[in-house]
């Protein structure tokens, strides 16, 4: 059992349980763009472990990638935090754009012999990646035009636990971003109704997302009908010490709805590091299957293993399981859904 301590107010503390320390999961295999996987595979994928619990055994911890239809130990959410880019929306071609200027000043930044060295990935696909910047100072073709692989993990990969690295990357980053944003794109077409049905039920809404400010705010307003007004709450990078896969930002966001972490409170992204960053903030992870990555690359991408035991309390492919999820959830419960707090 450990403490977890809002960055921005240290008074604010919250039990967080047995949260996993190690370092979340990161790979740099590319993936075919296509819809999420039928929720059959999943399902056969999550049944790989012991047999699933009965439909009222709700505080039972599944072993392994659960879906809609297999999650159990989830509390109906009373809060539901959301990762930006390629959970609720597609900025990928300014992400690349503003990625690949930043690779190009590696020399004149000293990231150079800051990257992981030879032997010291976690997996080949990642090594090869680190290789790769090394050797051309950008990102490889197949990443760009089929991928979704976030900055941050990106960042990860790059340089490991070197944090004084991802600060300045993330500084070049956000410096090179300023010259491609503007454009951003509804990454499915629905999740504006169901965050506005979510929202109309009393759960309370909020963004932690690593993007600075000055983006989000403008990619909102491009996005209009009524987007900026569904969330309570917006995190965005700079606003805490640390951005994720530190579980500042969720903590910092969970704190401002006048709440402490708990299972009630539930945190979505489509990155490992979102993964990992909800496990350590002590909230429930859901994970965004939005790329549609393959049953094997999951269990690749979340092995839950002694070195690398981050894997989500649920995948999800859209937001409309989400909102599935939840409505399921508050059937089995008996419930209403639960009323906003705070």
């Amino acid at each position: 059992m450990r403490t977890v301590t809002d960055p921005i107010d240290p008074g604010s503390t919250a039990s967080a349980g047995n949260v996993a320390e190690s370092p979340s999961s990161h790979c740099a295999m590319t993936y075919r763009r296509q819809a999420a996987p039928p929720l059959a595979i999943l399902v056969a994928l999550a049944n790989q472990g012991p047999a699933v619990a009965g439909e009222d055994d709700v505080n039972v911890v599944p072993r392994y990638l659960p879906t809609v239809a297999t999650a159990v130990g989830l509390l109906a959410p009373r809060v539901l935090i959301f990762d930006w880019h390629g959970t609720l929306v597609d900025t990928r071609k300014a992400m690349y754009n503003a990625m690949d200027d930043m690779l190009a000043r590696f020399v004149e930044l000293d990231l150079l012999p800051r990257l992981v060295g030879p032997g010291r990935s976690r997996t080949a696909e990642d090594e090869r990646l680190v290789e790769y910047v090394r050797q051309h100072r950008r990102l490889p073709e197949k990443i760009r035009s089929t991928g979704r692989l976030s900055r941050t993990d990106i960042f990860e990969i790059l340089f490991g636990a070197n944090a004084e690295a991802k600060r300045v990357a993330h500084a070049a980053y956000s410096a090179a971003y300023r010259h491609h944003y503007g454009a951003v794109h509804h990454l499915h077409g629905d999740e504006q109704p169901v965050l506005a049905a979510l929202h109309a039920q009393g759960i309370r809404l909020a963004i932690a997302s690593n993007r600075d400010r000055e983006f989000l705010e403008h990619e909102l307003a491009v996005l209009g009908g009524g987007w900026r007004g569904l969330f309570d709450v917006i995190v965005c990078g700079g606003d805490t010490p640390n951005r994720k896969p530190a579980p500042d930002p969720i903590i910092h966001a969970v704190n401002r709805l006048g709440r402490v972490p708990d299972r009630a409170c539930w945190y979505v992204g489509d990155a490992a590091s979102d993964v990992g960053a909800a496990r350590r903030a002590g909230v429930a992870s859901v994970f965004f299957n939005s790329a549609g990555w393959t049953p094997e690359w999951l269990a690749h991408y979340f092995p839950g293993s002694a070195e690398h035991p981050d894997v989500p309390d649920v995948v999800l492919g859209d937001c409309r399981e989400l909102e599935r999820l939840i409505a399921r959830l508050a059937r089995r419960s008996g419930a209403r859904r639960p009323p906003a707090s705070g």
